[in-house]
């Protein structure tokens, strides 16, 4: 866990939500449509999030995510996005500081899984995809400061929101 990174679990329209959306459309390029739509209004108000991540250093937006509730499971790292500046300082940031959160709060409500899907819808999200399907059988030293994480499963190929997604879960 990194130490020097605060977390608050938040509702989807807070302030402090919505910073963190501006802050992340202005750090997302500019030809990056896609993504910029990820964090408009219009698009977020879809989402349906319980709750929202979000993790700063002194003030300063490091990253956020959302969490979306569908009956006894929870779906994390929605819409996952670390500010370029932070990403080398802190690349497994969800896994240490936002997992351990996520799985006391389903613990909490009695639910049975977390999972997560990464929408492959360009090259760098595939690798991204890929990636992570190795990770979560890596290294035996990454399972001793991450050992949630490398509980998850890939599940394969899921229809999310009308979006082909590959799944990995975590059972509780």
């Amino acid at each position: 866990m990194y130490t020097d990174i605060n977390y608050s679990k938040l509702p989807p329209f807070d302030n402090v939500v919505n910073e963190a959306r501006t802050c992340i459309t202005e750090d997302i390029d500019e030809k990056d449509t896609y993504m910029k739509f990820w964090f408009s209004d219009e698009k977020w108000k879809k989402n349906k999030f319980a709750h929202c991540d979000v993790l700063y250093k002194d003030n300063e937006i490091v990253a956020l995510c959302g969490n979306v509730l569908i009956e006894d499971t929870l779906k994390i790292f929605c819409h996952l996005y670390v500010i370029k500046k932070f990403r080398k300082f802190y690349p497994s940031i969800h896994q240490t500081n936002i997992l351990p959160a996520k799985i006391d709060f389903a613990k909490n409500h009695n639910l049975t899984e977390l999972w997560y899907t990464i929408d492959t819808f360009d090259k760098r999200h595939k690798r991204l995809s890929d990636s992570q399907k190795y990770f979560i059988v890596g290294a035996a030293s990454r399972k001793v400061s991450m050992p949630d994480y490398y509980k998850f499963e890939y599940k394969g190929r899921v229809t999310y929101n009308y979006t082909e997604q590959d799944k990995f879960s975590l059972f509780l």
